[in-house]
């Protein structure tokens, strides 16, 4: 009688560490998902940012070579057009 008692309440034991088990794993895996898609939020929004930084500089570079442009035809005396368009590239 005292076995079967003592049997019985180490298999509800058993059944009790594996369902404990079955949920810690549920929720690691729950936090690994959530690992993942956070990481490839960040490297999405700096891959965003990269490409922002370098439009950017782009658009830095076009501009100053136009201003360079502008600074050499003042230099050599021509005027530009109405309309903002030198007669020939300078």
């Amino acid at each position: 009688m005292i076995r079967d008692a003592q049997c019985s309440e180490k298999v509800t034991i058993k059944k009790e560490i594996d369902a404990e088990e079955k949920r810690l794993d549920h929720e690691m895996e729950v936090d690994r998902v959530n690992a993942i898609r956070i990481e490839e939020e960040i490297a999405r929004k700096r891959k965003n940012e990269r490409m922002i930084g370098a439009m950017l500089i782009t658009d830095q570079i076009k501009h100053n070579e136009q201003v360079k442009r502008v600074v050499m035809c003042m230099a050599v005396g021509l005027i530009p057009r109405k309309n903002g368009i030198f007669p020939f590239p300078c």
